[in-house]
């Protein structure tokens, strides 16, 4: 029988390869238990343990914070440049050296600020940053101090504003957020006002619960009592208001689907909504919208706004008027609509009496509005003198605007006013109204001293005179006569003078 190497007969002369392969094969297996051995006797750290030296770096609670706020790609091809700053108030302040005093007296606690980028064109860029206050009422306040005269109103958090097409903020509970543009295309996939809403959707928007906003420009802006969403008025009359609803600048188009945008241009803030009925009939409501703007003079922009050119005034707060089944009036910051139901019977002497009720039970402006004075009243249309909000006259560098329109015989004009920032503002506003007027027009002839500009042009038969006089812009436009407009508009400029 044969052998694993040979037959029987070879057994007792192995060759010499078969004793060498032998040999190494034995070393092996010793070499393998030896190994073992050895391994078994030497100490281990457990298998999943994680080497110290190879620990991933923590991550302060601090910058996790930011990352949660500050999304790093909020639209396709944008990016968020590395690494977020994490500012203390010395270094806000800065970083925006403009409003160091007002962020100082705010008492931020620390700011967020990052820097996105568009990945194909690295001009494009947009600044955020999340100032991080002690409550909302610091964020409101602050939220008021750094909003631009020019800005209008934006739905983004509680209250927000945008200034042009560049520069958006707002601010939600405890933080407040600004956001500027840099070299944004018109078709830019990411603008200041979409990254302000993505920044929003990652804020909890409660808010203020102080019951008086900082003073302003315009005086003291109260809110009405907080004891109260709406008053209880007639009780004799009309049952307590029900049904009460808020809304803020973030879903005011669930009420008014619409209509929401032209109530963000001028400033609106916050919307109460409720229904009365008469205690003689319950099924008789009327529907009360309390709009609550930023200001007196944006309540009047508003409510002109929407008022009809030939309408039934009514004396109640600071002006009114009736529609066939509705009232309308504005106080202060307040801006009133009562709507009677469609099959509710409620004569003109209940309506009134809520009105009245209502008007009594809102705080009024210390302020007047300052152009009511500057602007003429001899040879003015009746009901015509209206706030402008943004574009006036169609034009996109012209907003915050007082007008009315004139008529004297066969000549006809509208007059206006503006109260820019400072006089290199209002000087800024005849250039950009120069370019406007060689590119569409003729200017006519220009002046400029040490007390401002005037400028005439003539557009397709009509005239424009326009003038700047310290801190303030304003003039004829549309007139029918040149010389006729150019008395009007330095009759008002000599007014503003002496302002």
């Amino acid at each position: 029988m044969p052998t694993f190497f040979g037959r029987r007969y070879m057994r007792d002369r192995v060759p010499a390869t078969e004793r060498a392969i032998g040999a190494v094969c034995l070393v092996i297996a010793i070499g393998i238990v030896g190994g073992f051995i050895a391994q078994t006797r030497e100490k281990k750290p457990p298998f999943f343990a994680v080497d110290p030296a190879k620990h991933p770096p923590v991550v302060p609670p601090e910058l996790r914070h930011a990352q949660s706020l500050l999304p790093d790609r909020p639209a396709p091809g944008w990016v968020r440049q590395e690494p977020i700053r994490i500012l203390d108030p010395t270094g806000v302040e800065r970083s925006m050296p403009g409003q160091s005093a007002s962020i100082s007296e705010a008492g931020v606690v620390r700011t967020f600020e990052a820097l996105y980028l568009n990945r194909a064109d690295s001009r494009q860029q947009l600044t955020a940053r999340i100032f991080e206050l002690p409550g909302a009422e610091a964020a409101a306040a602050l939220f008021d101090v750094t909003r631009p005269q020019s800005a209008v109103g934006e739905p983004a958090g509680v209250r927000g504003w945008r200034d042009g097409n560049e520069r958006v903020g707002f601010y939600a509970g405890r933080y407040l957020t600004l956001i500027d543009g840099r070299n944004l295309p018109p078709d830019a996939l990411l603008t200041p006002t979409l990254l302000a809403r993505e920044l929003a959707d990652r804020q909890v928007p409660f808010e203020s619960t102080a019951a008086v906003r900082p003073a302003g420009k315009d005086g003291p802006q109260s809110s009405p009592p907080a004891e109260s969403k709406l008053p209880t008025v007639a009780p004799t009359i009309w049952s307590a208001p029900a049904g009460i609803a808020e809304y803020n600048p973030g879903n005011l188009w669930e009420k008014i689907n619409g209509r929401a945008e032209q109530y963000l241009a001028f400033d609106f803030e916050r919307l109460v909504f409720g229904s009365y009925a008469l205690v003689r009939d319950l099924s008789a409501t009327v529907d009360c919208y309390v709009y609550q703007m930023r200001d007196a003079v944006k309540a009047f922009g508003i409510y002109q706004a929407e008022r009809p050119e030939h309408v039934t005034r009514a004396a109640i707060g600071n002006d009114g008027y009736r529609g066939e089944r509705s009232l309308f009036f504005r106080k202060g910051r307040s801006y009133v609509q009562l709507v009677v139901g469609e099959s509710a019977e409620v004569d003109g002497e209940q309506l009134t009496k809520l009105a009245e009720g209502i008007a009594a039970w809102l705080p009024d402006s210390e302020v007047g509005i300052w152009a009511e004075s500057v602007l003429p009243k001899d040879g003015r249309v009746e009901g015509s003198f209206v706030f402008l909000a943004k574009d006036a006259f169609s034009l996109d560098f012209l907003g915050q605007v007082f007008a009315a329109e004139y008529e004297s015989g066969d000549v006809r004009m509208t007059l206006f006013v503006h109260e820019a920032k400072d006089e290199p503002a209002a000087r800024g506003l005849v250039e950009q109204y120069a370019r406007h007027a060689r590119r569409l027009g003729k200017v006519l002839e220009r002046t400029d001293d040490s007390a401002g500009s005037v400028l005439s042009a003539e557009f397709s038969g009509e005239f424009d005179i326009i003038f700047s006089t310290g801190r303030y812009f304003g003039g004829a436009t549309m007139a029918s006569d040149l010389e006729a407009g150019r008395r009007r508009a330095m009759s008002i400029r000599d007014e503003l003078k002496k302002r």
